[in-house]
């Protein structure tokens, strides 16, 4: 999977906003539900990994990436681009 970078403070911003509530509520008995912004749904997903960083301003321009590992109730795997995460729930 290609991250997407973002250059865009205030969603960088919010891409890093939904990693923190996956973190938070991923952790918990039942999961969370993730909902991506072209609509589908992964329900009871448990945290695996963060993957989170930035270009260090290379070429002038600061870029920000970040992935999370999620594990589901029937022991599927998927890696989810951040910057593609609606909600969490």
């Amino acid at each position: 999977m290609i991250l997407q970078s973002i250059t865009d403070l205030q969603k960088a911003g919010e891409m890093s906003q939904r990693i923190m509530e996956i973190t938070m509520k991923g952790f918990g008995p039942n999961g969370c539900t993730i909902t991506l912004v072209d609509g589908q749904t992964i329900p009871r997903s448990r945290l695996v990994s963060v993957n989170a960083g930035n270009n260090g301003g290379k070429n002038g321009q600061w870029s920000y990436y970040g992935s999370v590992t999620v594990e589901t109730e029937d022991g599927s795997n998927y890696v989810i681009d951040a910057s593609l995460i609606k909600h969490v729930i």
